[in-house]
């Protein structure tokens, strides 16, 4: 089946499913007009029937755009970054069921010679695990509510390893909890991979734990002697 109604449309697609709505969105890097370039988006049903027209995005880019999308209950995050300084890593969420935009969030910023590439995004159950090449040509990790809220007081430094890192993705672990991040990096040519454990990725969130437990006994204890 046709995915695209607009004669313009160009590569870089790419494909998320939200299993609450059971609907699939495609999301492609769009030439609408001689130099221009934007991002258009689609929902369709398990079968392939369009659910929505073609949904703009993002348009007016005069450099390529390459976006990238994932599901969650009921709404999917499409993230991209600006070709142009600051270079900023904008997040879009969509309802899952209409088409509509909710809302737009900065995600966060990114440098030059990233805008080439994608940005990595991930559901654990919970928040959207976001992936990129930050201002410091390294690559981060921040969480984000439903809400489009910031989980983590800053993003999580994946690898500082060397300049020019890019590409970046991440998936999530289900039975483990864990993360795989992967990247390409510029300088060396080569693609790399990171693996995180849910108490390295969250370690001051995993350190509470602990102590938020001692305080609810304790708070339980005082309440059944009063």
């Amino acid at each position: 089946f046709r995915i695209s109604s607009y004669t313009r449309s160009q590569a870089r697609n790419f494909v998320a499913y939200d299993s609450s709505t059971n609907t699939f969105l495609v999301v492609w890097r769009n030439n609408t007009a001689s130099g221009v370039y934007g991002v258009t988006a689609k929902l369709f049903d398990t079968s392939g029937n369009n659910l929505t027209g073609d949904i703009m995005i993002e348009d007016g880019f005069s450099k390529y755009i390459y976006p990238s999308a994932e599901g969650g209950p009921g709404k999917f995050l499409i993230a991209y970054t600006d070709p142009s300084s600051p270079y900023n890593v904008t997040g879009v969420y969509l309802n899952a069921t209409t088409g509509a935009i909710e809302f737009q969030i900065t995600i966060g910023s990114s440098y030059k010679y990233a805008t080439s590439g994608t940005v990595g995004i991930a559901y654990n159950g919970t928040y959207f695990v976001v992936a990129w090449p930050d201002s410091n040509e390294d690559i981060v990790s921040q969480m984000f509510d439903l809400s489009g809220n910031p989980v983590l007081p800053s993003p999580q430094k994946i690898s500082t390893m060397a300049d020019e890192n890019q590409w970046a993705d991440v998936a999530y672990n289900y039975k483990t909890g864990n993360y795989y991040f992967v990247w390409y990096n510029r300088d060396t040519g080569h693609n790399y991979g990171s693996f995180w454990t849910a108490d390295e990725y969250i370690p001051e969130f995993s350190a509470l734990l602990p102590i938020v437990a001692v305080a609810f006994v304790a708070f339980f204890v005082y309440r059944r002697r009063h």
